[in-house]
């Protein structure tokens, strides 16, 4: 019990720090344009799933970008386990939307605390388009 409450305690200090800014290019002026409202693993805020268990997201993103965005892709990635999930609406021409995404834990997974990242960009059709290029990172403890 000890171990989770300091890994939760790490969590909450590190989350500032895991978030990258969007990387907009084109058009635009500096903000965020693709904003990352929050997101739920396995309708967590600060998740700990079992080794063998099926892994889920639930990301919240809000367009404030003065034209649609076409063509977006998310991806989750926990790089040290090699286990990989895409999806995404093609086009996000509303103002807001949710991207499910989710995969499985494979059961020889070594208990511990891993990172989910999570990264966001589209192709342009055409050059004045928006483009979006976004990598937000979360903690992820296995047991």
């Amino acid at each position: 019990m000890k171990r989770i409450v300091f890994f939760m305690i790490m969590i909450m200090l590190m989350l500032p720090l895991v978030d990258a800014k969007v990387f907009h290019q084109g058009r635009g002026n500096g903000r965020d344009d693709l904003r990352v409202s929050h997101i739920l693993i396995n309708d967590q805020v600060f998740p700990t799933i079992r080794r063998g268990s099926s892994l889920s997201a639930r990301i919240f993103l809000e367009n404030t970008f003065d034209e649609n965005i076409d063509n977006l892709k998310v991806k989750m990635i926990i790089h040290d386990l090699g286990i990989y999930a895409s999806n995404g609406p093609d086009d996000f021409d509303g103002s807001r939307t949710q991207v499910h995404l989710s995969t499985e834990i494979p059961s020889w997974v070594a208990p511990g605390m891993y990172y989910i990242t999570f990264y966001f960009g589209n192709q342009r059709q055409r050059t004045d388009d928006p483009l979006v290029r976004k990598t937000v990172t979360r903690p992820l403890l296995i047991r």
